[in-house]
């Protein structure tokens, strides 16, 4: 591997308000090769999939109401996923 990468089977990008700035479209997420909504936000599918494979986005990023409640739902929805994905790989 390259300097800076990793190894790993799936991901979670979470991105949440700070400051007076909401960030909605991350270059991390953009270096991964999501694709974007016209808005500016992850592209998310159920269970908050994004077109990368084992990779999901909560929060801020995936372009729902911006609240910490729906952020934690969020997350909550992605992390089930992933943990079908891995099951699913385990078996």
């Amino acid at each position: 591997m390259a300097s800076g990468e990793a190894a790993c089977d799936v991901a979670l990008l979470l991105c949440l308000w700070s400051g007076d700035v909401t960030v909605t479209s991350s270059p991390f997420a953009a270096q991964l090769g999501c694709t974007f909504e016209e808005a500016g936000c992850v592209a998310v599918g159920k269970y908050q999939v994004t077109n990368v494979p084992h990779l999901f986005v909560a929060g801020d990023a995936s372009g729902s109401i911006q609240l910490a409640i729906v952020a934690a739902s969020e997350g909550t929805q992605a992390a089930i996923a992933i943990n079908k994905a891995l099951l699913t790989e385990d078996n």
